[in-house]
């Protein structure tokens, strides 16, 4: 569904979903951000040798404004641009396999408030398996 017809079909409010699922994610740009508010958990899929999202007649002097305006304390705001689509933004968050290994064994190390288990902490999932969801992450 069309970022469009989400707004105009629902009423946008933070966790209206428990899931949200971005496909072509990367041909949608900086305004896709919505989805993280309506969704408490998001899959993010797709492709990092396609183009990013064309955005014909926008003006880049607002688009700045509306950063310096809006985005403040958000971490890597400068990747929001008419440049970068939503999975590149995606791509932000676990730049690096370690980072993402001690988020999958202890998400409570880097979020007191993580609702995400301990999988390698409470050896709900093995060092084997935790790689293995690690390479199929990164697969996304």
């Amino acid at each position: 569904m069309p970022l469009y017809q989400v707004v105009q079909t629902t009423s946008p409010q933070k966790g209206l979903f428990d899931l949200v699922i971005v496909d072509e994610a990367s041909q949608s740009g900086p305004e896709a951000l919505l989805l993280n508010y309506i969704g408490d958990k998001m899959l993010v899929v797709g492709d990092d040798k396609q183009i990013t999202p064309s955005h014909v007649g926008i003006n880049r002097d607002d688009v700045t404004r509306l950063k310096e305006m809006h985005l403040q304390g958000i971490p890597h705001r400068e990747a929001f641009d008419l440049e970068s689509s939503f999975f590149s933004q995606a791509e932000l968050r676990f730049p690096d396999r370690e980072r993402l290994r001690r988020q999958i064994v202890d998400a409570s190390l880097s979020n007191r408030h993580s609702r995400m288990p301990p999988f390698g902490r409470h050896q709900i999932l093995t060092a084997e398996e935790i790689e293995l969801i690690m390479d199929y992450l990164y697969t996304l």
